[in-house]
């Protein structure tokens, strides 16, 4: 699908804190499987919940089709360990 990203082998695997530190970002107000961010891994970033594998990250983003959201549930089933998303989102992190 045109204009979808998704990076795996561009990066090693990282901690969910390193990276949100590198972008000054503060820690999610909700993690797939309740884990805490220091117990999170990624292999991986998506925003495409098809492209999901175990370990990475689906960026739950508002396209011009799809609201990224909607599919949230389906990424943690696929794997997805953390979701970037809208705060208004995170109770649809199972």
């Amino acid at each position: 699908m045109q204009g979808n990203h998704t990076y795996s082998n561009l990066m090693s695997s990282v901690h969910l804190t390193e990276l949100l530190a590198r972008v000054n970002a503060v820690a999610p107000l909700a993690i797939a499987g309740g884990k805490t961010p220091i117990e999170i891994i990624l292999h991986g970033i998506t925003q495409d919940s098809r492209a999901v594998r175990a370990g990475y990250l689906f960026a739950a983003i508002h396209g011009t089709a799809h609201n990224g959201e909607d599919y949230i549930d389906a990424a943690v089933k696929e794997g997805a360990v953390a979701i970037l998303c809208r705060p208004e989102a995170a109770p649809l992190i199972p």
